[in-house]
């Protein structure tokens, strides 16, 4: 067994408990164990997200001033403009807030890199927007750091919102800014996509035209002979306060006001509206009950029958939670499914936010897996954006599906600096239109599968010529052949190959100035080591993995060196196994257990297994190249090994025992469905 296998602990039998009683097997609940997924309410979330889950969007700094000012430009008709990245994260983005916009009767002036313009905004096109009479702009997945290129659109008399989720800088664009980054955001989930920052904008706008907006409701609901007072407003619980029966006149008088909208959540506490009305004349009452009706079928005289039915319908746990707890999950769901207009906008936008999410390899947890989650099931359901359904119709929706097929195609024309086909095939509802742009895109989609591999392969030639590594710590590689959109992905490629981080950069003919990309492997957070030395760059941005940035040429021997002796990298390559496994123990109904934890991806990764002292009955290579391979194990069992060939032939020639970490998958044969082996590793047994 390797010394860089890591492998997790195996909980004791109180805490595999836990997982039974959840329906769950001993590997399932091991492989949660190890992913520190523990307690009760995290399990609860984890398998079963639901839209009680998604965090009020009005805890985001800037989101309500946001609302406030769209609404503005849309009630005296000023001209909007959306300025997007060109990446599929900012085409969402720019997608969902079109739409928004569009249905509000508003035509917005839309906007993003093209041909060989860099990334962000520029001062040639803040004059577009003026030349276009825009009053407001919008920028997605863009704009924190463009700080002088806001000022000139001010000057200009253009007012600016920045939703985005790179990191800022310690200097601000004088705008309204939604960003979950920013330092004085107190936003709990600060990992989410330009399109994730915008999917929580459109949802506090849809909610803007509720009937809740800004009205103050207070859920009351009784306990042990007190009452709980819970204040809530646009989402969000701003206190709970218990109070004794003798505390409440004063409570009141002290406490609710005429513009409080009471609800009350069971009948004992129903006994206050003789008090308050008494109080107060004519407050606003209403029962959890009479605003839960209309979403079930059967009309329940007892209000806990009503309540259990509902837990029942959104999947919401009525032994986990407090009371109180349970109401408050249960009055934010109904408010969020009030309007049914909101809800069906909001099922259009999360398909559209779940492939922004997965192109843009942000982590699967928090709320990033909710939406994904909630996505995936719209788009098995046949609904949201009808191009991606197009696109994967062939296969079922997944994180698989979209990293490999949909994202990589429809980011081709943005990083070869068309990046109208993308945003033609997601602002049309024509299919027909959409099945050319597809064509026209997978044209484009193979030229540039080639372009990358040719540069590839020449780097990968040149690193292995290198004799003594120019730099230590990272890779860094310039020329005047790569299409700078292009240079992220071979940064990626490089990285993933030699697995420390990479810059590459281009060097445009006669130009002063080079645009490039770094990009880092695994989690190394990259960006940080940069971003102090933002000074040497004329412009720079990105997030932990990821950056880009134009500088002058005649600087980039500066950079590099800063950059190399910065940055500080251990490159451990520990392989981390959530589990220990029996072979005997792989079937379908282990498969399908799995699946419960999908989806997999970023921070979400496949369940890792490793068996020992593991049996193999025969070899066989296959492919062109012979160059992956086949085991059969004693029991039956396939192990397939992805450009594994040489290293399973000289395990297997050995004759000996093998440990293999792996991962479990379906797989689907002359209509037989059958669990198959992933080889990630293997060494000999000892």
């Amino acid at each position: 067994m390797k010394k860089n296998w890591h492998i997790a602990d195996t909980p004791d039998k109180e805490a595999l408990q836990v997982y039974e009683n959840f329906g769950l097997n001993k590997y399932t609940g091991s492989i949660l164990y190890a992913r520190e997924i523990r307690n009760n309410k995290d399990i609860a979330s984890y398998l079963s997200p639901e839209l009680n889950n998604f965090n009020s969007p009005f805890l985001m700094n800037g989101i309500t001033e946001a609302v406030i000012r769209i609404r503005k430009a849309l009630d005296n008709e000023e001209k909007i403009g959306i300025f997007a990245d060109s990446d599929l994260d900012g085409i969402t983005s720019l997608t969902i807030l079109y739409d928004l916009l569009t249905r509000c009767g508003s035509t917005p002036f839309i906007r993003y890199p093209k041909n060989k313009e860099g990334y962000g905004l520029t001062c040639d096109i803040i004059n577009e927007f003026k030349n276009s009479n825009v009053k407001l702009i919008i920028t997605v997945d863009s704009g924190i750091r463009d700080i002088d290129e806001i000022a000139y659109a001010s000057q200009l008399g253009i007012d600016s919102i920045i939703t985005d989720h790179h990191e800022p800088d310690t200097v601000y664009p004088d705008a309204i800014i939604v960003n979950p980054k920013m330092p004085q955001c107190k936003y709990p989930f600060k990992q989410l996509a330009g399109v994730g920052v915008v999917f929580k904008l459109a949802h506090a706008f849809l909610f803007s035209y509720t009937a809740s907006f800004n009205k103050p409701f207070t859920v009351i609901n009784s306990k042990h002979g007190k009452f709980n007072f819970i204040f809530i407003l646009n989402g969000l619980v701003n206190r709970i306060i218990e109070i004794a029966p003798d505390e409440l006149q004063n409570f009141i008088k002290s406490d609710i006001s005429i513009n409080d909208h009471i609800i009350y959540a069971d009948a004992e506490s129903e006994v206050l509206n003789t008090i308050l009305n008494d109080i107060i004349p004519s407050i606003k009452t209403n029962t959890l009950q009479g605003i839960a009706a209309k979403f079930i079928d059967k009309d329940y005289k007892i209000p806990e029958k009503t309540f259990s039915a509902l837990f029942k319908k959104f999947n919401i746990s009525n032994t986990l939670y407090s009371k109180n707890e349970l109401i408050i999950k249960l009055f934010l769901e109904l408010q969020m499914r009030s309007s049914r207009k909101a809800l069906d906008c909001m099922q259009i936008y999360v398909v559209l936010a779940t492939v922004g999410t997965i192109a843009d390899i942000m982590p699967i947890c928090g709320e990033n897996r909710t939406i994904i989650k909630y996505g995936l099931e719209v788009l098995k359901n046949g609904l949201g954006h009808s191009g991606i359904q197009q696109l994967i119709s062939s296969s079922e929706p997944s994180v698989k599906n979209i990293t490999w097929d949909v994202a990589p195609l429809l980011n081709t024309p943005g990083r070869l600096g068309k990046t109208e086909l993308t945003v033609d095939f997601f602002l049309t509802e024509d299919k027909e239109k959409n099945r050319f742009l597809i064509r026209k895109i997978e044209k484009l989609n193979r030229e540039r599968k080639k372009i990358v591999n040719s540069i590839t392969e020449t780097i990968k030639t040149e690193i292995a010529a290198e004799i003594e590594p120019v730099n230590q710590n990272i890779y860094f590689y310039m020329g005047d052949g790569i299409i700078s959109g292009l240079a992220g992905l071979i940064a990626s490629r490089i990285a993933d190959e030699i697995k420390k981080p990479v810059i590459i950069a281009v060097a445009e003919p006669g130009a002063d100035t080079v645009k490039g990309s770094g990009r880092s492997y695994n989690d190394f957070n990259f960006f940080r080591f940069v971003e102090p030395l933002s000074d040497l760059f004329e412009r720079i941005g990105g997030h932990a993995q990821a950056f880009g940035f134009t500088a002058e040429k005649s600087k980039m021997e500066e950079i590099i060196k800063a950059i190399d002796s910065a940055v500080i990298y251990e490159n451990d390559n520990i392989l981390y196994v959530d589990s220990r496994i029996d072979i005997k123990d792989i079937n379908m109904s282990l498969v399908n257990e799995l699946s419960k934890l999908e989806p997999f991806g970023k921070n979400n990764e496949e369940p890792v297994f490793i068996a020992t002292g593991v049996i193999i009955d025969s070899f066989t290579k296959f492919g062109n190249s012979e160059n992956h391979g086949r085991y059969v194990l004693k029991n039956g069992m396939h192990c397939i090994g992805w450009n594994l060939a040489e290293k399973m032939e000289l395990h297997y020639r050995k004759g000996e025992s093998v440990d293999i970490v792996f991962n479990i998958e379906k797989n689907t044969f002359m209509n037989r469905t059958f669990p198959r082996i992933k080889i990630i590793d293997l060494d000999f047994n000892c």
